[in-house]
């Protein structure tokens, strides 16, 4: 399948993490992705990094140019299906319309109602098929009247770094005894708040003691003072 997969947020955030995963775990199936995005932005720069097809287009006048640019892009190449990944990309979508010689995928994460202006339903009136991440996300759309069989619910999650061997984790240990002797923190014996105040006194010389002696007067413990 040739998927074109539109993101315009120029931050990295959630939304653009699990686009990265969705652009690598296609390429990975064995599918042909391209990912349409504003110069620059950190999702572009870490799909390039991953070795996708990326089309960048301005930030400024940001959704005209992504429109013009999709409208070529749907036009000389025979895509199977327009991922978009955020409103904005709905929107170029929109004024693009591809919508007309390609089917429309939107992402849906937030439960807010959708918009009744006319402009708002026209827009979601082009969209195939919604995905939304949960039965929430899902039931929001419905109470805006988006039929449910338009509606597909697909659970996001995120990549599990291996796990890690005898040998890491004993030297992540090491590090971090190494750590706390440097900074002398104290330890978590179950003692006094008394203990730990000797050992912090001098090295913050702005902070007054107040007249906890136990872990349970410890509302009372030690105030900073001009902060």
């Amino acid at each position: 399948m040739n998927v074109l997969y539109v993101d315009l947020e120029r931050e990295w955030r959630g939304g653009q993490s699990q686009a990265l995963l969705t652009l690598r775990g296609l390429r990975e199936r064995g599918h042909e992705v391209e990912l349409l995005a504003a110069r620059d932005s950190a999702v572009a720069n870490r799909a390039a990094e991953a070795g996708v097809k990326v089309h960048q287009v301005p930030r400024f006048g940001l959704r005209g140019w992504t429109a013009v640019e999709m409208r070529k892009l749907t036009a000389r190449k025979r895509f199977e299906l327009v991922h978009l990944n955020e409103p904005h990309a709905l929107t170029a979508a929109w004024l693009a319309r591809a919508h007309a010689r390609v089917p429309l995928l939107l992402s849906r994460r937030i439960g807010f109602p959708l918009q009744r202006n006319a402009v708002s339903q026209a827009r979601y009136r082009a969209v195939e098929r919604f995905l939304a991440n949960s039965k929430d996300v899902a039931q929001s759309l419905v109470d805006s009247g988006i039929a449910a069989e338009r509606i597909s619910i697909v659970n996001e999650g995120v990549e599990i770094s291996p796990l890690r061997t005898l040998e890491q984790r004993g030297s992540a240990r090491k590090r971090w005894a190494a750590a706390r002797r440097r900074r002398r923190l104290p330890r978590r014996t179950g003692g006094s708040y008394k203990t730990a105040w000797a050992d912090r006194s001098g090295a913050f010389p702005g902070i007054r003691k107040g007249s906890c002696s136990s872990v349970r007067g410890s509302r009372r413990v030690s105030v900073p003072v001009g902060v």
